[in-house]
């Protein structure tokens, strides 16, 4: 797929400076901060979702020492 965006001309000189700066490609380059935004974008859905079961929820956390212990698990290799 191709996609085209319009950019300042400043705007365009600082990303072909980093682009540069990074020795890599403008293609590869946005792809990746796409990329990132978009784990961003997934990480705080999940944190909102995490936050509505805990307010919302009866369910009990404990940490992580209690569940060890209650399953049985520890710390050797």
């Amino acid at each position: 797929m191709s996609i085209t965006i319009r950019l300042e001309k400043g705007e365009e000189e600082i990303l072909r400076g980093i682009v540069e700066a990074k020795n890599t490609n403008m293609s590869v380059y946005i792809r990746d901060i796409i990329s990132e935004k978009i784990d961003d974008e997934i990480d705080r859905e999940m944190y909102k979702k995490a936050v509505k079961v805990m307010e919302d929820d009866d369910t009990e956390f404990v940490s992580w020492e209690e569940a060890k212990a209650e399953l049985g698990i520890s710390d050797e290799v």
